[in-house]
């Protein structure tokens, strides 16, 4: 589970509204990744975006800033999603060049949903 400080979030964001009932989406987002990074299917790409975006607008919501929400993205991709390394847009340098563009995807909708330029 993503645990969140409210000394993070954005002045005058109304605190979080966590409870155990509410369901974690970083594991979500982590399983999403995985499979999307073996499976190039529309259904793989849409589910992993609907996961992307329901840990945005849940961390949005939260009061985190747009750099936290970037970490906090990559820690649950990390975490959970079996990167063994903090991704990267580098597909040269990435140990695995799918993987980069996956994770290009993910940035760039984090980046959409947080901004709501979508």
């Amino acid at each position: 589970m993503l645990f969140l400080s409210n000394d993070l979030a954005l002045p005058g964001a109304s605190h979080s509204s966590y409870s155990p009932h509410v369901s974690a989406v970083a594991p979500e987002l982590g399983r999403a990744f995985s499979v999307a990074c073996d499976d190039s299917s529309p259904a793989a790409t849409s589910t992993l975006r609907t996961a992307t975006v329901g840990l945005v607008r849940r961390l949005k919501s939260d009061g985190l800033p747009p750099e936290r929400v970037v970490i906090a993205v990559k820690t649950a991709l990390v975490r959970y999603g079996g990167c063994y390394a903090t991704p990267s847009f580098d597909e040269d340098r990435a140990a695995n060049g799918r993987q980069s563009k996956i994770y290009r995807r993910v940035f760039y909708w984090a980046l959409d949903t947080y901004y709501e330029t979508e």
